[in-house]
């Protein structure tokens, strides 16, 4: 079973940008389907539940499509506890790297982008970060003026952690559209 960690920006894209029910219903019976099988499981960390919950509220959308994501997926919500200690060798690592060392991925505590490569590094190897962040080619990590080209597929790329966006993982699945 894949254990995937959800970025703000998938479920958003999933739920309200791209992906939504009207017009791909058999896209999320599909991956319903596979949470049944127990092929793939979805995780969502107390930050980026934050972060959703924010931009739904702030942008004034239907928050029972969110709701009825978490329903139908079974989504589980880790407790930041349960990753912690990766999370603190996420910013010692990121603290020997100039372009990181300034960052919220080191000065902010449970700041989603790193809470979610930390947990899905946690969770070993059946683990997948799922973003729509595409990985920047021009980040130099000694560089301090490039904090900014740090994105959540570099982080998992520096960690050692599979990383998907949507298109990827219907692929894996085998699911084409």
């Amino acid at each position: 079973m894949k254990m995937i960690s959800l970025d703000a920006n998938a479920v958003l894209d999933l739920c309200y940008r791209f992906y939504g029910t009207q017009v791909f219903e058999g896209l999320w019976g599909n991956l319903q389907a596979c949470v049944a099988a127990n092929q793939i499981r979805f995780f969502i960390t107390p930050s980026i539940h934050e972060e959703v919950t924010s931009y739904i509220t702030l942008h004034d959308l239907d928050a029972s499509i969110f709701d009825k994501f978490i329903t139908e997926y079974k989504v589980h919500f880790p407790d930041t506890d349960e990753f912690g200690s990766s999370t603190l060798e996420l910013k010692e690592t990121l603290l020997g790297f100039r372009a990181a060392s300034r960052s919220p991925h080191v000065i902010r505590d449970n700041y989603g982008d790193s809470d979610i490569v930390s947990f899905a590094k946690s969770l070993g190897n059946n683990a997948i970060v799922l973003t729509s962040e595409t990985r920047s080619k021009i980040l130099n990590w000694q560089n301090p003026e490039h904090q900014r080209h740090i994105k959540v597929p570099n982080l998992c790329e520096l960690f050692q952690v599979e990383c998907m966006n949507w298109f990827n993982l219907f692929n894996y699945l085998g699911h084409r559209y």
